[in-house]
This record gives C-alpha cells, structure tokens and sequence, in this order.
C-alpha cells in the first residue's frame, strides 16, 4: 500500500487511512537500545478484550475487517495482541488489500511501542495455575499439534513440576509472565528456553519476552486474517526488477467434460507479494489444468513491451489430495517455471 512503512521503521505513514500515533518515540527497538516509557496521549483500558477471535469458525474477510466500525475492528485486532497503541494503529492502519500488509503495519508498529505497552500485551497471556493445568496443556491429543502451546507427546511429571516451579520464580523476579512462541515446542523444549533465560537481565528480558509476543501477535494475525490455502497456488517474480509481480491477473482453468483444460475455476490478481494463495477451495480432480497470465497487460501498465501478451502453463494433477505450486519467473522476454511447494 502506498505510503505504508517498512517492516520495522518505527514510523507512522501519513494519508488518508493510515497509521497516526499521538506520541514521540522515546526508545530504540526491542533487543537494540534501551526501552524508556514516554507519555502518550491514548488512554488504555487496564484489561484485554477476552472474547473468542470473533466468534467465528471460519476466518474474516479482508473486506469485511475494512468495512467494520473502528470499536468492531479493536475489538479484533486486540484478540491478536492487548497492547491498546498496537490496536488503534492497526484500526487506523485501514484498509488492508491482503495479510502482507497486514504483518507489515504490524511489524511497523511494534517498535514504537514502549515497556507499558508490552507489559499490557503480556498481562492478557493467562498465567499457569498448577501441574494438572501444565499436564492438560500437554496431554497427547490430536488438536495440539495446532495450538499454540503444543507438546506433541506425554509431558513427564518431574518437567511439569520444574515448569511451574520455574514460571513462579521467573514472575517473582521480572514482575511479568514467561512469554515464548511456543508453537511446536513440548513441555522440556519449554523449560530448557525457561531456565535458558531465568538470570537474564531484567532490561535484557523484556526485549526477549516483546520478541516473543510479536511473533504470537503475527501468528494470530495469520489465523484470524488467512483462508485456507487453495489446492493450486502460484507466485510471481519479475526478473527484470529482481521483485515480486504484484497486480498480475490470472485465471485457472480446469478439465472440462472432454478432459481439456477450459473450465473457469477461479480468476484472480497477485498480492503485494506476487502470490495468490487463497482463490479456489476445489475438491481436484485427476487431469489437465491450465494457469493463464496477463502478462502483456501488467507490462504495458509499466510502460514496458513484452513478447508474451500472455502466458499459459498446463500441468497434469494425477493427485486429488495433493498440493500444487505453479510459481512465474519472469521478463518481458521470456519466462520459465517449475513445480514447486
């Protein structure tokens, strides 16, 4: 989006839209200065917004995010991360043309915060109560392979103990819970990074801890922001720019009655990030498959002559359950391409 920050400037973009921050910036980013609180002008409620992302089963529409009143939108936004100058500057930050943006008003955002705002994104982590809480969290089931916190096997006793007893001491000595992505990590992968950093400067600490909980800000922005991907993506690089082709339009076609690949299955046009990831939910069926590329149009927008007004890409999907990348590299004359994952 035009005028939006680069991940990680720590500066608001002017517009219409766009990211204002009533504050002066008194301190460098986490984990490369030290972190002095500044006065800000947005008054902050004490608590997080507990509600369930949205409610929902199946995760919002970018354009329905866009047209939602600003108390509507927080209300979302802080789900993903409680700390209130990150919310009003992602509501602000409206609207959004895919989840790239999405992360990189995030990421702009978070080095303007300051040790007030991340200790009010850590308080809306809940703290650990007990061993039987540590042993339900990391029980062998299914559904924990997708959790946040998830152990893939059988916590033993003595690491739950040492967990909590380990949690209560690191509480005692920084005055904030232990915050680690824990995505993919069981109960020891946990207390090893506990006891890691258990004597860690308190400055140095929270640096680590606001680390961690932007990238359990981002994987919950993904969550509540990305559809499934489609069965069959693709993902363009102009070759000339060495960037991605953002705006390209593509249509896929699938086997029709006769098995040849003219069936209109989804159009679409590549994101910020030259990709189309969400557009077609399938089911697929073994046959011929087409990717058709607009790319003399895209060139021409840019002033630029091609020698391929278009580019179609037929593959073969032998594969009903399979995943299908059909990735572009691209220039105005020529072209190539591969499967890829």
């Amino acid at each position: 989006m035009p005028g939006r920050p680069a991940p990680g400037s720590g500066q608001a973009p002017d517009g219409g839209g766009r990211v204002h921050l009533r504050r002066t910036v008194g301190h460098d980013p986490p984990g490369t200065g030290n972190a002095a609180p500044t006065r800000r002008c947005l008054e902050r409620p004490q608590t997080a917004d507990r509600t369930p992302l949205g409610g929902r089963r199946h995760p919002m529409t970018l354009d329905e995010l866009n047209h939602l009143p600003p108390e509507a939108a927080a209300r979302i936004f802080r789900n993903c991360c409680a700390a209130e100058p990150w919310v009003a500057g992602m509501v602000a930050g409206r609207p959004y043309r895919d989840l790239t943006e999405i992360l990189a008003c995030s990421r702009a955002l978070w080095p303007t915060l300051d040790e007030s705002d991340w200790l009010q994104a850590f308080e809306a982590h809940p703290r650990i109560g007990d061993v039987d809480s540590l042993r339900e969290k990391y029980a062998s089931t299914k559904d924990l392979a997708s959790a946040e916190q998830a152990g893939t096997r059988q916590a033993d006793e003595t690491v739950l103990r040492r967990l909590k007893e380990g949690n209560d001491r690191y509480f005692d000595t920084y005055g904030f819970i232990f915050i680690v992505c824990a995505t993919g990590k069981s109960a020891a992968d946990m207390l090893a990074l506990l006891e890691q950093r258990l004597g860690t400067p308190r400055e140095e600490e929270i640096r680590n801890a606001a680390r961690e909980q932007i990238k359990i800000t981002e994987l919950r922005l993904e969550k509540q922001f990305m559809a499934p991907r489609s069965p069959i993506t693709t993902h363009i690089l102009d070759l000339g720019n060495g960037t991605p082709a953002a705006g390209v339009g593509v249509t896929l076609t699938g086997p029709d009655d006769t098995g040849a690949p003219s069936a209109v299955l989804a159009q679409g046009t590549t994101d910020t990030d030259g990709r189309i990831g969400q557009w077609f939910e399938g089911p697929l069926k073994p046959g011929r498959y087409r990717l058709c590329f607009q790319t003399g149009a895209w060139f021409a927008a840019r002033g630029q002559d091609t020698f391929f007004p278009e580019v179609n890409l037929d593959f073969q999907v032998t594969d009903s359950q399979a995943h299908y990348h059909v990735p572009l590299l691209l220039n105005q004359w020529g072209y190539s391409t591969y499967r890829g994952s």
